[in-house]
């Protein structure tokens, strides 16, 4: 899943080809199509950057090759009419060449919208059609909550509806909408799970990193951060990192991001349940206050050298309420 800015003049599209153990394929002419990720049906047309159901001038665009297997497209979502109030774009990945043929989508979420288009694509030389595929999305604070698609809330038990089916909108892609605006109060991000076997196994997932401004209100008594060590500029290549973040009406949980300018770094420390891939590190409560989390972890490969490290810290308190803490 992508994100991108409703304003961006060229956002850049990057399908990348490769064919096993021989590696990149060139000399390709990958097409894209840009679906309204609202719908099933309703696809850009790139003469006059409108969405329509049929009547397209320009239904395809060709990507062009910048080399090792790896093609693009600047879409100038800027340009594009009609979707102040929609909610994502779906690009539709399309090659034919001899006997290659492949299919495959990404989901561009437009940011600070109300909703997101969940798209599967399910590949097997050109994308399998014809199959019935579910999705369930899980909130991530707690792993054991789903949500119930019939009510907007999340539930360990009793869903009236936890796999919903999607649409099958062609060439191997799968659809649902997920409106924000329906669900109830959640944490940082939720998790979509795929399955074709009716939620009996996942076959694929996204996380919707978009989704910590849903149910959430402004607080006169937010979440606080503080306790940070070590200190600006004091940070050693694997040393360990403590902070607090504590609340005084009920805190629910804190998650943590990392990004670094120079090596383009940008990466879940924690979500809000476990340490991301490549850290380690423990979550307890002090003095056995279960309002007051001391955050310890360390980078299992080192902290790029010579980088500034921008640490965000996301907490929640039991109300759904938030504060947001940049370091």
């Amino acid at each position: 899943m992508l994100f991108a800015q409703r304003t961006d003049p060229a956002y850049s599209l990057i399908l990348s080809v490769t064919d096993g153990p021989d590696g990149a394929v060139t000399g390709l002419a990958p097409t894209v199509r840009i679906r309204d990720g609202a719908t099933v049906d309703s696809y850009l047309d790139f003469a006059d950057a409108t969405f329509k159901v049929s009547g397209h001038t320009t239904l395809e665009a060709t990507m062009a090759e910048i080399g090792n297997g790896h093609y693009e497209y600047d879409l100038d979502i800027a340009g594009i009419t009609g979707i102040a109030a929609r909610t994502s774009l779906v690009a539709e990945y399309h090659v034919e060449d001899g006997g290659l043929e492949l299919d495959q989508s990404a989901v561009v979420v437009l940011q600070q919208l109300t909703g997101v288009g969940l798209t599967l694509t399910v590949n097997d030389l050109g994308g399998i059609e014809g199959l019935s595929p579910t999705v369930r999305v899980r909130d991530t604070p707690s792993n054991t909550r789903f949500l119930d698609w019939s009510d907007g809330v999340f539930k360990a038990v009793g869903w009236g509806l936890r796999d919903a089916p999607m649409a099958d909108v062609g060439r191997g892609h799968y659809h649902r909408h997920l409106d924000y605006e329906s669900l109830s109060p959640i944490g940082l991000a939720v998790v979509a799970e795929y399955s074709v076997d009716n939620g009996i196994s996942v076959i694929a997932s996204d996380r919707l990193q978009a989704l910590h401004d849903v149910g959430a209100t402004e607080d006169v008594d937010p979440p606080l951060v503080t306790n940070i060590d070590p200190p600006p500029n004091g940070l050693s290549l694997y040393q360990t990192i403590t902070m607090d973040v504590l609340d005084e009406t009920g805190l629910r949980f804190g998650a943590l991001l990392v990004s670094a300018d120079r090596a383009a770094l940008d990466e879940w420390v924690y979500d809000g349940s476990r340490f991301g891939r490549g850290y380690s590190g423990s979550v307890t409560e002090v003095d056995g206050n279960p309002n007051h989390l001391r955050f310890s972890f360390f980078r299992r490969h080192g902290w790029p050298a010579g980088d500034r490290l921008r640490f965000r810290i996301i907490a929640f308190d039991t109300s759904g309420n938030r504060v947001e803490v940049e370091a």
